[in-house]
Parts: C-alpha cells; structure tokens; sequence
C-alpha cells in the first residue's frame, strides 16, 4: 500500500470529505505469487462487495462493450512471425487515472500496523476487480495507437490487433523489423504514460535493443517463459505443454477423463489429435 500511495495510485481522504454520503469501500487482500518475475504480492480488490444497500459498485457500473481481441487469432499470429517479439505493460490499469469525481467510490480502510488508528483512502486509478476495468484499460490503449498511428505506424497496429489485455505477441519477418517495432512500442507508449517491460524475443538482436532491467534473464536453452498460458522456449522457439496424470488405473470415469482434460491449457487446439483420441 506504501507503493500506491508513493506512486499517486491512492490518496488520503481529507477530513472535509469524511461525511459524504455518495462512497464505497472496497474491502480488500494481498494475493503471493512465487511464480511472478516482478511483482511477487498483489493487493486484490473486491467490488463485488455488497455494501448496506443490497448492492455492490459492481452492480451499479456500466461495464461497457467487450473490445478485447480473443487470445486464439493472437497467438496464431504470433506463430506466423520469423522474429517473434511479447512483452507486458506495467501496472496497466493503475497508469489510468479516474476523475477526482469519482475517487470517492473506491475508498478503501488501512493502517500500516496494528497499533495504528485505521484511516480511509482512496484510490485515483481505474481498479483491477471493477466490471469496467477491461473496458477503460482497452479503450484506453486503441485510443493511443489511433491518436498516433500517423507516427509510429507499426506500434499502433501492433497495439489494435496483437495485444491481450496488456501483454504483447507480436513479431516481423527481419530482425531490423522487429528492433524498429520495439523502439516505436516504447516511444508510443510512453507517450500514453505507459510502460513496456519483460520483454522477449528468439532473436538475441532485439533483446540487446532493450534496456537490462526492462526484460527477462536471458534464458538458457532448456528453459521456458509463459506467453498467455502456453510455455514457450524463446531460444528453441518452440511451444511446449505440461501434463501430469494420476498414477494410472485399470478404468477411468468419463468424470475423471473430462478433469484430467480440462487442466490442459490449450487454446489453438494443438493436443486436440491427442485429447480426441
């Protein structure tokens, strides 16, 4: 919380704004994920809450169109490309600033310790855990690639058809391609007060193009990375499954056949032939 707070992601709510009526307090917890590369512990909040009056922010807000691209024709994509090139945006949602109008519906309680007398804050960034966070967060970056498409041409078209959510699968067919891909995607969106990072490429080229603690560790040959779910080797460049099956028995419910199914990840369809047989 120190860190929403240092980075201007939330705010003390004044004393003269203690009494108004119109607010929401979003109960919330951390989240650890040992397996994250940068951020270890995530504070999740839960809009969903329902408050005094029967019903929740969630309840209440206009969610919005679904504008998200599907993650199946992305990743087919992103087969297609010689030189293949993903990376992630950092703290997308909370690099979205509300209106001050607004804020007063995602109060939040919180002291640093125990002895400490509980205050209120609240937060002045779109919130991972509203309805209408996916919309604004997706809006929010087609309206940078179409106000700057004149500029940096291949960025926005990276940005409108090969982006999910906020991570990046994308690529070219030349290593000059993808090193011009990656300066554009960094200067556009910084320009949107964004961040790329994490990046990764099979071309060691394009990596050198990016700053050291902008990517992932070189990896060595054996080693893979998550690209939406799938586990890929950039170094190899190729897409990998894990499977881990009970110890095996002399029959198998269709109950049991449709769980061991179910745990595999596989959005082109490329274990179909063995799933089906």
């Amino acid at each position: 919380m120190e860190e929403y707070l240092t980075l201007g992601h939330m705010e003390l709510v004044p004393k003269h704004d203690y009494a108004k009526r119109e607010t929401y307090y979003l109960p919330h917890h951390a989240v650890l994920r040992d397996s994250s590369t940068t951020t270890k512990l995530r504070v999740v909040f839960d809009a969903s809450a329902k408050s005094t009056t029967g019903y929740s922010l969630n309840d209440l807000l206009m969610v919005g169109p679904r504008v998200q691209r599907d993650v199946y024709p992305i990743l087919l994509s992103f087969r297609t490309f010689q030189i293949a090139v993903c990376a992630d945006l950092e703290k997308m949602f909370r690099q979205i600033k509300i209106s001050s109008e607004d804020t007063n519906w995602q109060r939040i309680l919180w002291r640093d310790n125990p002895k400490e007398l509980v205050k209120e804050y609240r937060l002045t960034t779109v919130t991972y855990g509203t309805s209408c966070a996916p919309y604004l967060s997706t809006q929010t970056l087609t309206q940078i690639a179409l106000d700057e498409r004149e500029r940096y041409p291949l960025a926005s078209f990276a940005t409108l058809h090969h982006f999910y959510v906020d991570y990046l699968l994308k690529g070219a067919a030349t290593e000059k391609e993808a090193v011009e891909l990656v300066w554009q995607l960094k200067e556009m969106m910084r320009k949107g007060g964004f961040n790329l990072r994490k990046w990764q490429s099979n071309s060691e080229t394009v990596i050198k193009e990016v700053p050291e603690n902008q990517n992932l560790k070189v990896v060595q040959n054996d080693e893979e990375i998550k690209v939406l779910g799938i586990q890929w080797n950039p170094k190899s460049d190729f897409f990998s499954f894990s499977v881990s099956l009970q110890e095996q028995k002399c029959a198998y419910s269709k109950r049991e056949v449709l769980s061991e199914i179910a745990r595999v990840f596989d959005p082109l369809g490329l274990l179909s032939p063995c799933v089906v047989f």
